[in-house]
């Protein structure tokens, strides 16, 4: 995720920077979810990551955000900024109709493409559809919507941020995923 397009465009030019202050963020947002998201450990090490917020949780009420700011200014003033505008970007298209929100999903790069992405995708997907949930993701890769189309995934909408195209996609409840 450190070299997501959306990232690089927030402004933290520096990658080690940029590295720590993602590494601080998603251990806070993490917290303040109440579901906890799926791993894949590697010989005792974190190698991939699936959360989904459950439906209702996805926006954080205002008391979590505000508990967030520190840790949005690690990214320093201007991207802490420009981060805050991604996200309300992306708020502004989430749907009103209850739904599963997905993210972070990411597999460390070096070990991309050995289906650990699939299974967690596929257990996420299994609890949606236990759940007869639907869901909802952003993305600002074209190769992740190729993967979450897989998946059952369908884009909703495109938009611009921060100069940055970013897909919007969604599953219906039950959706078909892979054979």
């Amino acid at each position: 995720m450190n070299e997501s397009p959306l990232e690089v465009a927030a402004g933290c030019a520096h990658p080690e920077r940029r590295r720590r202050a993602l590494a601080r963020w998603f251990r806070h947002l993490l917290r303040a979810r109440s579901d906890a998201p799926l791993a894949a450990r590697a010989q005792g090490r974190l190698v991939g990551l699936a959360g989904a917020a459950a439906p209702g949780a996805c926006l954080l009420p205002p008391a979590r955000l505000l508990g967030l700011l520190p840790v949005l200014l690690g990214f320093g003033p201007r991207a802490c900024a420009r981060r805050v505008a991604w996200l309300a970007r992306w708020g502004e298209r989430d749907p009103e109709v209850p739904h599963w929100h997905v993210g972070p999903v990411g597999v460390e790069p070096a070990l991309q493409g050995r289906g650990i992405g699939t299974r967690l995708l596929d257990s996420l997907c299994a609890r949606f559809d236990a759940a007869r949930g639907a869901a909802w993701l952003e993305t600002d890769r074209a190769d992740n919507v190729r993967f979450y189309r897989r998946f059952g995934f369908e884009v909703a909408d495109e938009v611009e941020v921060l100069g940055v195209r970013s897909w919007l996609m969604q599953r219906e409840a039950g959706a078909s995923t892979r054979s």
